[in-house]
């Protein structure tokens, strides 16, 4: 709301001051149940496997992508690893099996065993992914995207991450920096517009007397004066506390 700064003008509470303050309270209920340790799965990433078609460098970019995007959910901390020429063949010969591939990975002490199989299909290039238990043995995650011949493999990489955290929501995410100071930021501004909307209501309790109650003329004119300086700074905190809870609402969507 904006609060008239003369007598002949009233504002009355923002309907969407309310709504904006209600979506931020909620969403910081909605944080405060989700806050969790940073308890990141360790992964490892053993090299991959390339279709008929599929060059070496395409299926080495697929799983930098896929790591970067696992990376990016918060929920993961992937690392490549290299095998010497003993492992890889042991690797290859265990056939997509997963047991045989946990064998392989448990020696690097991690929870998980991260594996890419890309391949040609049709007119596009079918992207596998899977995550394997160890010492298990036993998929616990898998996803599969198609990427069409004009896609990049960044949204493709997004698509599997998300399936793959989705999967397995037991594994906390980890928190933004820039996401936790949106919803400080959010607060803030939430507080100092509800600052502005009380002042606000004051300055119409103030005009409200003013038309209502005689007053001696030179009186009258200190009291409107005080008014429109009262109305002048509920404006002020509004606006302000809108943009900073705007901004603050910006970044927790955007990270």
């Amino acid at each position: 709301m904006f609060v008239a700064s003369r007598c002949g003008m009233s504002g009355r509470p923002s309907i969407l001051a309310a709504v904006v303050l209600g979506l931020l309270w909620g969403q910081a209920g909605i944080a405060r149940a989700d806050a969790s340790a940073d308890g990141r799965l360790a992964v490892a990433l053993l090299p991959g496997s390339a279709g008929e078609g599929v060059a070496p460098d395409q299926l080495a970019a697929a799983e930098e992508q896929l790591g970067a995007a696992l990376n990016r959910t918060g929920r993961f901390a992937v690392t490549r690893v290299l095998l010497d020429a003993a492992q890889h063949d042991r690797l290859t010969a265990c056939a997509g099996n997963a047991a045989c591939i946990a064998g392989i990975g448990a020696s690097s002490g991690v929870e998980l065993i991260a594996i890419t199989d890309v391949a040609r299909q049709g007119g596009g290039t079918q992207v596998g992914f899977k995550l394997i238990g160890v010492p298990s043995g036993a998929v616990v995650a898998s996803a599969t995207q198609m990427q069409r011949a004009d896609e990049s493999l960044t949204p493709v990489s997004d698509r599997i991450a998300s399936q793959i955290a989705a999967a397995m929501p037991g594994v906390p995410a980890r928190r933004s920096p820039l996401k936790i100071a949106g919803w400080v930021a959010a607060a803030t501004g939430a507080a100092v517009g509800l600052v502005g909307i009380v002042m606000g209501l004051s300055v119409r309790s103030g005009t409200s007397d003013l038309q209502t109650k005689p007053h001696r003329g030179d009186e009258a004119l200190q009291r409107l004066d005080e008014v429109g300086k009262e109305a002048t700074r509920a404006n002020v905190f509004m606006v302000a506390g809108g943009v900073v809870a705007a901004g603050g609402v910006a970044l927790t969507v955007a990270f």
